[in-house]
């Protein structure tokens, strides 16, 4: 029934609606709610007769009793309203939800979404006229006669049939608890194997249905986004939705917390108020063993997700795994936020595999000759009789890395009596060779020596490799470079062609003992003017008690060395001098000299020697030294230009080097150094 008004004054509308309001809520305060009372009922005929201009609906009322016309009449005006705050689509549940929210509060049921839920609180609240209006359409509908909907219902019987299918689908000597009171998950089920517990535990929400539509391998179900929250944000035991079909037998499941976090974006499900999940037909209950992995994978989903402590852990990890076979040694750690087993056995694992090419082959080979390390794709292929392994290690691809065992060692080099460098490192190899490979703490220096077997045991090459890679001392103090002073040594000796004696040792004993001699002199030649002009660099260090640190090789100019090597060379006493041929460069002069008035037109160029006295400026590093009385000669030069500058009394001049220009510099009145 509906009903209308006939007139479309809002301010009219709004008495006549208020007139209604006062007299229900006056009939509830009298009848506590279950009718209204005599003298009320009058008042709430003649309000609600004024507002109907509807013949057609009159002259309904005209057949209805007095106390039929007035609930008729509070019914029309109460879903009228109602349907203004929550929608004409869902008028009968939410004031279904308001008789249950007002009558029998703790039987409240489930709301469909929030909207719903705001709707009904609004309506039900103390305060609320809508409650009044609310409560006189609940005691009409009490007063209504018996409902012909059965009291068990089809979702009782379909919830009922979806447990029983999952029970016999599931193992039957997993334990179910039954949640109670079962909000947002139905049963706790614990996994049990050989007849003990585990201690696995989950929970299950079950949601029944019949006829389920399958689509491309999928199905899509639409749930409350309240329970969803719940399982994403909360819930610390991780839970299953079970999809059942009851009709054709079938059970699906779906682990919530990996699917909300992964699958189901976090902005659909905090702004809607349902969320459709998809569930996979391949995960379904009537395979077990696919279902009963991913249960475990779930607890380790789940473990990940909200761990302890970082070192209890690694504990309670490396306490299960070693229960599962007492013959091999586990250790647990952490590295780079990934798990590390290391696994030690008392006798050897045999362990199958299968290449899936002929580089793993050809990596196999080079790991058993000569000791390399082994990386490659692999398919493990089983039985494995470890119980442990089959933990760590499920048939399946695997990318695999086999590092052969090392062997500490050392290597000693000698180049005079009284010179030599003791190097640690360490030895691995195969079959056919053997590699040392060692390095000196904060220098440039490494060393590889390379063993390689012949035909017969006592036929044997070695080869030596000394890399020294200056790049190791950048950022380094200059004056104290680690083992510059034996390293520069070492250099002048491979140099100039002369032997360096090796030993090397095997875990404290000598293995083999030889002389070297550098292969490439024109390398070490090179590598030796380096370290020499680094230890003039040391010089200036000290001698100005500078804390200098070596700058990166390629911020180190040529022309930065040239003018250090002035520095050094002004520093110590010495002359020093240097090609400028095409150089350009310029000075200021301060004593205003008088200049003929044709340079300043450049016609011709004045041209020859120049001869200035001043103090040098120099940067070592980043550190300003200046050096007072310097005598700088500079011949085959010309003038270029000259200008005035801001000071009257100084001129700047700009000067290029002629074809056999020559800077010479050297310091007036110089101690010796």
């Amino acid at each position: 029934m509906n009903l209308r008004f006939a007139r479309r004054d809002k301010r009219g509308e709004r008495s006549v609606v208020r007139e209604v309001i006062n007299s229900a809520s006056a009939s509830i305060l009298v009848d506590n709610g279950l009718g209204p009372a005599a003298r009320t009922r009058e008042r709430s005929i003649t309000a609600l007769r004024d507002v109907s201009g509807n013949r057609r609906t009159g002259s309904r009322l005209d057949c209805f009793s007095a106390d039929e016309t007035e609930a008729a009449y509070v019914v029309s005006l109460t879903k009228y309203m109602l349907r203004r705050v929550v929608g004409t689509g869902r008028f009968v549940r939410v004031v279904h939800q308001v008789a249950l929210f007002i009558l029998t509060e703790p039987c409240r049921e489930k709301f469909a979404d929030d909207s719903e839920r705001v709707a009904v609180e609004r309506i039900s609240a103390e305060n609320s006229p809508l409650r009044a209006m609310a409560s006189v359409y609940v005691s009409v509908l009490m007063s209504a006669k018996p409902s012909n909907h059965p009291t068990v219902g089809a979702s009782f019987i379909v919830e009922n049939k979806a447990i029983e299918l999952l029970n016999s689908l599931l193992p039957e000597s997993w334990l179910w608890r039954r949640q109670a009171p079962d909000y947002f998950v139905d049963y706790n089920i614990e996994v049990v194997e050989a007849g003990e517990l585990t201690g696995v535990q989950f929970g299950l929400q079950v949601k029944g249905g019949q006829s389920l539509k399958i689509r491309k391998g999928e199905i899509r179900f639409r749930m409350d986004r309240k329970p969803l929250l719940y399982y994403r944000d909360d819930a610390r035991v991780p839970v299953f939705l079970g999809l059942v079909d009851v009709k054709q037998r079938k059970a699906y499941w779906l682990f919530a917390q990996q699917y909300l976090r992964e699958h189901a974006g976090a902005a659909r499900l905090d702004s809607q108020n349902t969320l459709t999940v998809v569930f996979n037909v391949e995960d379904c209950f009537s395979n077990q063993p696919r279902f009963t992995e991913a249960v475990k994978a779930a607890e380790h989903y789940m473990r990940d997700l909200y761990p302890g402590s970082p070192v209890a852990a690694v504990q309670q990890r490396q306490q299960a795994l070693q229960k599962l076979d007492p013959r091999i040694a586990v250790a647990v750690s952490v590295q780079g936020g990934r798990e590390v087993v290391e696994i030690h056995p008392d006798a050897p694992l045999s362990l199958t595999f299968a290449s899936r090419g002929a580089k793993a082959r050809e990596q196999f080979f080079a790991m058993i000759n000569s000791g390399d390390v082994f990386l490659a794709d692999m398919d493990l292929v089983g039985p494995l009789d470890s119980p442990l392994m089959r933990e760590l290690m499920p048939e399946g691809h695997y990318k695999l890395r086999f590092e052969p065992e090392s062997r500490l060692g050392s290597a000693q080099l000698r180049w005079s009596a009284s010179e030599f460098l003791h190097i640690d490192g360490s030895w691995r190899g195969g079959t056919q060779v053997m590699r040392f490979v060692g390095s000196l703490p904060n220098s440039p220096l490494s060393i590889e020596i390379t063993v390689t077997r012949g035909v017969t045991i006592d036929d044997f090459s070695i080869s030596v490799s000394t890399p020294l890679r200056l790049n190791a001392w950048d950022g380094l103090p200059l004056a104290s470079l680690p083992w510059f002073d034996e390293l520069r040594s070492l250099a002048a000796t491979l140099a100039n062609g002369d032997e360096v004696e090796l030993a090397y040792f095997v875990e404290g004993v000598r293995a083999g003992r030889g002389q070297m001699t550098a292969t490439d002199r024109e390398s070490n030649q090179y590598l030796h003017r380096e370290l020499d002009w680094f230890q003039r660099m040391r010089f200036l260090a000290n001698h100005y008690s500078l804390d200098v640190r070596l700058p990166k090789a390629s911020d180190i100019t040529y022309q930065t060395e040239r003018e250090l090597d002035a520095l050094w060379a002004l520093t110590r006493g010495d002359s020093f001098q240097d090609a400028i041929s095409g150089a350009t460069f310029g000075c200021v002069v301060e004593s205003n000299p008088s200049l003929p008035a044709h340079w300043r037109s450049g016609k011709p160029q004045p041209h020859g020697t120049m001869k200035i006295i001043g103090t040098a400026a120099f940067d070592l590093f980043g550190h300003n030294i200046e050096i007072p009385d310097v005598e700088n000669m500079m011949t085959d030069v010309e003038l270029i230009s000259f200008e005035d500058t801001e000071t009257p009394s100084k001129k700047r001049l700009h000067f290029r080097g002629g074809p056999n220009a020559v800077w010479f510099r050297r310091r007036l009145k110089a101690e010796r150094h």
